[in-house]
């Protein structure tokens, strides 16, 4: 009668199967709340496909509504892609889970795919955290190498400088990459980012050009040639270009200035149709301490939520709901990476409850299903 809860219920016995149907029981719960709200609000898409490690292809889904005041992020869903990865199939299989759910598809203001125009990949940092590594133990290794290999010894030795300034640029690339992670980013937060790093560039190259190497710590006590000197400034200017050119449509992006500050703008410069609205939100004394106090992003949500000032907000929410980066579904295809394991290498990954579960945020109405599962096993007469 004394025995702790948690030990109690961790003693009580269930089969695989057991626990699976309960999952799956949640992840439905999950489901169904989801998709009663997407019929009736707007939201945009970003969808993206990848190949599993059985080299089935797998389209996810996901979508960014607003929910009493607060932009929400959800899996959308997750289905295979039988035939190929083309376009027209990848719209199929969306087309026919909105028909299937009885979700409206023009309630979709914005949809993104994997390339598409403003969308900014975030990948994990492996790439930056094994340089990083490999320069702190730069000496370490050569001595290893000096007795397993001393040809290769030379040429990494030799290759040193090189070595550390990919460390230092692949640091300022993790860096802005970090900026561009995590949930309800906007598509005007990744210009600011991105227009921020592509100035860096410039600045970098004209630093290391007169050998000031501040913001290139691995660099600053080495012995650089002439020769390297050249070639990493050549390199910076090879970056930015490629960043101008990948990120265009990012760049040339203007959004309104009333959107990042409707308090600061003159009401006669906007479009005649916006004109009475923003008056009427500068004249707003509770409104502008909500600005003061959120900022423009939460704020424009906000006043999505209270349903105020409609015009103003037909055109936030496009940049506003918008997904600007994939980092949502890389860590979607992660999990689905993890959840694949040779002991669950069989699993049915689009039709078990195991991966909504584990990206949601939403929680189950767990009454309801106690409910549902005892009229099961105790019918009325």
């Amino acid at each position: 009668m004394h025995s702790d809860g948690r030990s109690v219920i961790k003693s009580i016995p269930l089969s695989n199967d057991t626990v699976a149907r309960r999952i799956n029981l949640m992840a439905s719960d999950v489901e169904k709340t989801l998709y009663s709200m997407l019929k009736i609000t707007e939201f945009s898409l970003k969808i993206d496909e990848s190949t599993l490690p059985g080299n089935e292809a797998l389209l996810l889904a996901y979508v960014r509504y607003i929910l009493e005041g607060i932009m929400v992020e959800e899996m959308l869903f997750a289905r295979p892609l039988v035939t190929d990865t083309k376009g027209e199939s990848i719209y199929k299989v969306v087309e026919n889970f909105f028909q299937e759910k009885e979700i409206p598809m023009n309630n979709s203001i914005a949809c993104a795919t994997d390339g598409a125009p403003a969308i900014v990949e975030v990948r994990w940092f492996s790439k930056g955290k094994c340089l990083s590594r490999f320069c702190s133990l730069f000496d370490t290794i050569l001595e290893f190498l000096e007795e397993e290999n001393p040809q290769l010894m030379q040429l990494v030795s030799a290759a040193k400088s090189d070595v550390a300034y990919l460390t230092d640029i692949f640091d300022k690339f993790n860096a802005m990459n970090l900026q561009l992670q995590g949930n309800l980013v906007t598509l005007v937060k990744c210009k600011t980012v991105v227009s921020s790093f592509i100035g860096k560039l410039t600045l970098f190259k004209q630093n290391i050009g007169r050998r000031e190497f501040y913001q290139f710590p691995h660099l600053a006590g080495l012995q650089i040639s002439d020769d390297d000197l050249l070639a990493y400034c050549e390199h910076l200017e090879v970056l930015k270009a490629d960043m101008i050119k990948r990120f265009t449509d990012l760049l040339e992006l203007e959004p309104p200035h009333w959107l990042i500050d409707p308090f600061c703008v003159d009401a006669a410069t906007v479009p005649l149709y916006l004109q009475e609205e923003l008056m009427d939100l500068q004249s707003d004394c509770e409104e502008k301490a909500h600005f003061t106090m959120m900022g423009y992003e939460r704020f424009w949500i906000a006043i999505a939520g209270r349903n105020k000032f409609p015009n103003l907000w037909k055109v936030a929410k496009l940049l506003v709901l918008a997904f600007p980066t994939s980092y949502l579904v890389e860590r979607g295809f992660s999990a689905v990476v993890q959840l694949l394991t040779k002991q669950r290498n069989r699993l049915d990954i689009s039709q078990c409850g195991d991966l909504r579960l584990l990206l949601t945020d939403m929680k189950p109405d767990m009454n309801e299903i106690i409910d549902e599962h005892h009229a099961q096993v105790h019918p009325s007469h």
